[in-house]
């Protein structure tokens, strides 16, 4: 069980599904744990431009924008990652779906 942050575009951390801890479901768990972290880092090394945002009303509406795009970037690129392992890990691709959206629809979203 692995949790990602994503406050930021769903307002909760992402929790993965549980892993063996021994044989393939290790070996599974660990690879999922590398492409997450390595999606994550993405996100942190970003960092510095996403605390930007909360100093918007020093840029200017360029600056805004490509900062905005930035961060749906990152989010996609984390996204998609979070679904390929779930599915990967026997989750339905429609549940995992549904419940992304269903997280991405909610009002307390922090771009």
């Amino acid at each position: 069980l692995m949790q990602i942050p994503a406050k930021r575009w769903v307002g909760r951390v992402l929790t993965t599904p549980s892993y063996s801890a021994s044989g393939e479901g290790l070996n599974r768990g660990l690879e999922a744990w590398k492409r997450l972290s390595a999606a994550r880092q993405v996100d942190l090394e970003a960092a510095p431009v996403s605390q930007r945002i909360r100093k918007s009303h020093y840029m200017g509406l360029q600056q805004q924008d490509a900062t905005f795009q930035a961060g749906q970037t990152l989010w996609k690129q984390l996204r998609s990652e979070y679904f390929e392992v779930c599915v990967e890990a026997g989750q339905s691709p429609g549940h995992v779906s549904a419940k992304l959206l269903r997280w991405e629809g909610r009002p307390h979203r922090q771009l």
